[in-house]
């Protein structure tokens, strides 16, 4: 499957050196200057083969820019290692204009509304921690609002939490139609 075809792309990419160190072969080396810069997106979910493909190809990492949030890192059973993504956003600095490697804090959130920043923030505080969860929710991680809606009325946020011993999806769909019907009964809307 897939997985093999990355294994094999390393073969061709990377050569262990004299003291067993992870090089990249020359036909790695001519592919990186191919690149001007590599980019990757959801990096909290890559693996280890992936993780040294991408090394392998840049330019000693140093044309290489990865975005990820290891809250969302939703791909262990694809053998994703978020600690891959913790590991370099405890180890770099923060980016002062020159320095690299380094990271910047994207923080602002423009997709939810105050109530429901709020509500996360508040509940992401006492359930993820770094013993629980593999991550300290701090300043750096909460959503701070961007500013994109009209916040002119306060919204109410709601959480259910459906506590039954087996997994039964028909049961739980059902009982968010449910929720959903009652609130468009009631008048609510979404938007204005």
């Amino acid at each position: 499957g897939f997985s093999d075809f990355i294994h094999k792309a390393l073969g061709m990419l990377i050569k262990r050196g004299e003291n067993g160190e992870i090089q990249p072969t020359d036909m790695a080396k001519s592919i990186s200057k191919q690149f001007g810069e590599i980019l990757i997106d959801e990096y909290q979910d890559t693996n280890d083969a992936q993780d040294m493909l991408f090394e392998a190809i840049s330019r000693d990492g140093k044309n290489l820019f990865t975005v990820g949030d290891v809250k969302q890192s939703i791909y262990s059973f694809r053998q994703a290692r978020p600690e891959i993504f913790m590991k370099k956003s405890d180890e770099y600095p923060d980016y002062d204009g020159e320095s690299c490697p380094s990271k910047i804090i994207l923080g602002k959130n423009f997709r939810s509304r105050k109530g429901v920043l709020g509500a996360v923030n508040y509940l992401f505080e006492y359930v993820m921690t770094r013993r629980f969860s593999g991550i300290d929710y701090n300043e750096n991680e909460k959503l701070y609002f961007g500013e994109l809606y009209p916040e002119d009325k306060e919204v109410p946020f709601e959480m259910h939490l459906i506590c039954a011993p087996d997994v039964n999806a028909e049961r739980d769909a059902a009982y968010i139609g449910s929720v959903i019907n009652s609130m468009m009964n009631s008048g609510f809307t979404v938007r204005d």
